[in-house]
């Protein structure tokens, strides 16, 4: 399973007290902006921005449960 949104890191570029706004790594790639109340936008920009490191690591965690789980079920049937 490949990332399918913008490659690299994002970041939180802008950000004023009604919103912030989200960009690719090298800040031409508009991801989105954000709106709300200064505690809302923020925590939901920091979710976005963390988008494609949580996706990774929930990939690995997949792959390596995979794993686990076929070992587990052969140990189960010897």
């Amino acid at each position: 399973m490949e990332f399918q949104g913008t490659k690299g890191k994002w970041e939180v570029v802008a950000q004023n007290e009604t919103g912030a706004l989200i960009t690719g790594m090298n800040g031409n790639e508009s991801i989105c902006t954000v709106w709300g109340s200064v505690d809302e936008f923020e925590a939901n920009a920091k979710l976005i921005e963390l988008a494609p490191e949580m996706f990774e690591f929930i990939k690995s965690i997949s792959s390596n449960y995979v794993t686990l789980h076929e070992r587990a079920q052969k140990l189960l049937t010897k």
